[in-house]
């Protein structure tokens, strides 16, 4: 088994990231059937595959409170010889995010987390940039990475994060502890950069393990078992968790670099940022619940003024911010500037690339789960092109629907 030596840390998509490739895709396989199979999809998965050199893709169109269409190709385990389907368990990487940000706002409708506080109300130990000593993160900050946290040192020793065997033994309590606190296993003076919180974007992972390590001590049960109570179990995601333990081996695909070589199940010690584990079909719950104002099939995660400010863009004013809200980016994959933009994340790293992301206003979104390491900007244009292609044919499935 190939260690890999870093992270990819997905930075929120080009806003204009449709290429002539994708384009091409859409006009070979724009028609993907008929309102009651998607009788085609399963094509543009396997061009997909091929032309992105994935072992496994598997996809999920939604609308409302409907599951329009799942389905995969490929390969999930080639050692196994296992073939990928829509209950294939897949790391999804950041898209782990979106949820994490959910726990969150779970906390503060609870009343026991203000997002506007300083975050040492909540933590077990005390953070402090030593750059800005008066300087107050707040969970805010966190959530809409403009912390003052920097990755830089996150990325160059990404794989003594993650664990190849089994899920991980240190608390997030004790991960955070070891980069944030002088004389941590960790601890690096260019974490804490000189930018006063709120006043510049930079996408920091680290942030969302603070996040994690916040809702833990605040909800005084570890930020799975929180999460699995509060929004897997409620949504019927049965094939959901941050565990490589909860599952069998061949429940799960295998994580693939570049050339084939093999990462493993590995898991982030800081899971909040991006372990999470789950299918097309078991994320799409979580995506129409979100699309739905916090309720799916009678079960709510979050009332509707949560999923609000979740969606509300955070320090527009702040130079060459992404267009980033609590957990959760917008998004607009024209070519030009459209009035049609997307709420989603991407996700990436060792042997993953993933999209998830919806349209607010018609209430259509897809899903990809990949796993394969992103190779740039191309490869996430392929992706795009991909999601694209079946958001058009969920909207005319729904279209067809409605007027019958």
């Amino acid at each position: 088994m190939r260690r890999f030596n870093r992270s990819f840390s997905p930075r929120p998509p080009s806003r204009h990231v449709w290429s002539l490739t994708a384009i091409w895709l859409g006009l070979m396989l724009g028609g993907l059937g008929n309102a009651a199979d998607f009788s085609q999809a399963q094509g543009l998965l396997d061009a997909y595959a091929e032309r992105a050199d994935r072992a496994a893709v598997a996809a999920a169109v939604v609308h409302g409170d409907a599951l329009l269409w799942s389905g995969a190709t490929g390969t999930a385990n080639k050692e196994l010889g296992i073939a990928a389907d829509d209950d294939t368990v897949f790391l999804v990487a950041s898209i782990s995010k979106t949820v994490t940000a959910t726990s969150v706002m779970q906390l503060v409708e609870d009343g026991q987390l203000d997002l506007d506080k300083d975050v040492n109300t909540y933590l077990p130990f005390a953070l402090r940039n030593p750059k800005q000593p008066g300087a107050v993160i707040t969970l805010r900050h966190l959530l809409a990475h403009t912390s003052g946290l920097s990755d830089i040192y996150w990325d160059s020793v990404f794989s003594d994060l993650t664990t190849e065997e089994g899920d991980p033994e240190l608390s997030l309590a004790d991960f955070c502890r070891a980069f944030l606190t002088l004389g941590g296993t960790f601890y690096y003076p260019a974490t804490f950069t000189t930018t006063p919180p709120g006043t510049a974007f930079g996408y920091s992972n680290l942030g969302y393990a603070l996040v994690g390590c916040i809702v833990e001590n605040v909800a005084g049960k570890p930020f799975d078992d929180f999460t699995k109570q509060r929004i897997f179990t409620p949504l019927g995601m049965t094939r959901t968790s941050w565990r490589v333990a909860d599952f069998q081996d061949e429940d799960m695909a295998m994580s693939y670099g570049h050339y084939g070589e093999v990462y493993g199940n590995y898991t982030l010690s800081a899971y909040p940022v991006g372990g999470l584990r789950t299918t097309v079909k078991d994320l799409s719950r979580f995506l129409r619940a979100f699309m739905l104002g916090g309720t799916l099939e009678g079960q709510t995660i979050l009332q509707p003024v949560s999923v609000r400010e979740m969606r509300r863009l955070q320090y527009q004013d702040v130079a060459d911010a992404a267009p980033q809200a609590l957990g959760w980016i917008e998004m607009d994959f024209a070519e030009e500037e459209s009035s049609r933009t997307f709420l989603g994340h991407s996700g990436g790293s060792g042997g993953v690339s993933t999209l998830m992301a919806y349209d607010p206003a018609a209430k259509t979104g897809a899903i990809i789960f990949t796993n394969g390491t992103p190779r740039g900007q191309d490869d996430w244009d392929e992706l795009v092109g991909l999601f694209q292609t079946l958001v058009d044919e969920g909207d005319e499935q729904a279209d067809r629907g409605s007027s019958r």
